[in-house]
């Protein structure tokens, strides 16, 4: 029982650390998207901003595809850690730049690489908390409370700041802690990494990955349409994306977080389907003052749950692939560049057509989300109920060769509601170890995880009938 103690205040503690320099990382990512809009709106004009948007989304794509590539070129922790600060110094001197009017010639350079420089270390920031909340049970709610609490920061810091230098101050305060929170943490990477090395790759994995980059891909058409309109109501002052709906936002993420971390996920599917179908009525009133408030509002509650879904989503299988630091950002990158793509076109639309062929749109992709999630069996919730009845494990473990610690091994998996650090704790052996006999027990059953684990079991019981 103190082990099970010891090892939950481990995982609190864990999610706490990891909680707080996540947030501060989008505190600085979301501050420094309205700023570049609102900068690129007197740089540039009202009229090309949404171009702005696009050119700080796709960069901050390419901010996160740089890191794993960085990492297969150089390997040492040191080499690693510098690049790292010196993305860090890059960013504060081109948002010096941006925020205190540079020459406006350079503005669009300015955000590329000012964005570029906060992806990287965004990236970094996925996959530290990926490896390092790896099987933890509070993967959810840490997102969601941390985008939360970075939601209102930001919209604290917006709202009572009235000069260029405080916000510069915000932005520098946030990257200095970030980083001192970060400092050291190559070692702990390094030996995550080594310790996952041996882990199973299986093709369900590969699946996995293409199904969350569609599902993510598809909902952030979605909200790239709605966002780039929005982006072009708020350059023109018609909208201020800063203004009290933006708090829905931080009420979803820590919806979102909580479902998210009840039966390891498998509710989340289902309510980002529903709150994803909300999103059509974004388009039927994007028309008057109420009109722009109320589609704000649900587009803000949409978002919560969709960047909850895709965030949580990847990190989980990110430690399980070949490449986590490519993997653990992949929602980010995959959003980032649908809707750099979408926004501009998205404009245009809302602009020349009618909001009738913008809800028909929205549906459309709505419900291909669903046909995906229903194709892929996210939407069976009773995969999270284990029967209770009493296993008849003695032809279980005939049919498939199991030893009879093997057997006992399987029969916690089936019935346990706890994750694999705390089986390990409780059975006083290391994960490694216990992730080693998993393995076993996989192969010979041929699952590929502990749901289909549970699947077959109760498939191939003694007492089944055909």
């Amino acid at each position: 029982m103190d082990k099970n103690i010891a090892a939950r205040h481990a995982d609190i503690n864990t999610a706490v650390t990891c909680g707080t320099y996540y947030a501060l990382y989008m505190f600085v990512f979301l501050l420094s998207e309205l700023i570049c809009q609102s900068k690129g709106a007197i740089a540039i004009g009202v009229e090309k901003v949404v171009s702005v948007y696009t050119v700080g989304l796709i960069f901050t794509a390419v901010g996160y595809l740089l890191l794993p590539f960085s990492r297969a070129l150089i390997h040492g922790e040191r080499a690693r850690g510098f690049i790292l600060l010196a993305a860090g110094a890059m960013a504060l001197l081109s948002f010096g730049a941006i925020i205190f009017n540079g020459p406006p010639f350079f503005f669009m350079l300015l955000v590329a690489i000012y964005m570029t420089a906060v992806g990287y270390i965004g990236a970094f920031v996925h996959y530290a908390m990926a490896m390092e909340m790896r099987s933890s049970p509070y993967g959810g709610i840490t997102i969601g409370c941390a985008i939360c609490a970075s939601i209102i920061i930001q919209y604290i810091v917006q709202n009572f700041t009235t000069t260029d230098f405080s916000l510069f101050a915000a932005i520098t305060a946030a990257f200095t802690v970030m980083f001192l929170i970060l400092r050291g943490r190559e070692a702990k990477l390094a030996s995550c990494a080594t310790a996952d090395s041996k882990m199973c790759r299986t093709l369900s994995c590969v699946k996995e990955c293409r199904v969350l980059i569609a599902i993510t891909a598809i909902m952030s058409i979605v909200m790239g349409i709605s966002d780039g309109i929005l982006t072009s109501l708020h350059a023109s002052g018609e909208v201020v994306l800063s203004a009290y709906p933006r708090l829905f936002y931080a009420v979803s993420l820590v919806m979102a977080g909580y479902i998210a971390d009840i039966k390891k996920r498998f509710y989340m599917p289902v309510a980002t389907t529903c709150i994803l179908l909300l999103s059509v009525v974004i388009t039927s009133f994007f028309e008057g003052s109420y009109g722009y408030v109320i589609s704000l509002s649900t587009l803000y509650f949409l978002g919560g749950f969709a960047v909850v879904y895709f965030t949580t989503a990847f990190m989980d299988i990110a430690p399980d692939t070949d490449n986590p630091a490519l993997w653990a950002g992949m929602g980010r990158i995959v959003r980032s560049l649908t809707i750099g793509f979408i926004a501009i076109p998205g404009t245009m639309l809302f602009r020349c057509a009618s909001h009738h062929l913008l809800t028909l749109i929205s549906l459309t992709l709505s419900l291909a989300v669903l046909v995906i999630f229903y194709i892929n069996g996210k939407l069976d919730c009773s995969r999270a109920k284990v029967p209770s009845e009493k296993l008849d494990d003695a032809s279980f473990a005939e049919r498939f060769g199991l030893t009879e610690r093997e057997s006992e091994l399987a029969k916690i998996i089936i019935m346990s509601s706890e994750n694999i650090k705390e089986l390990a704790v409780q059975m006083s052996i290391s994960e490694r170890a216990l992730q080693r006999s998993i393995k076993v027990i996989y192969d010979k059953t041929g699952a590929d995880s502990r749901l289909a684990l549970i699947r077959i079991y109760y498939e191939n019981r003694g007492d089944s009938k055909e």
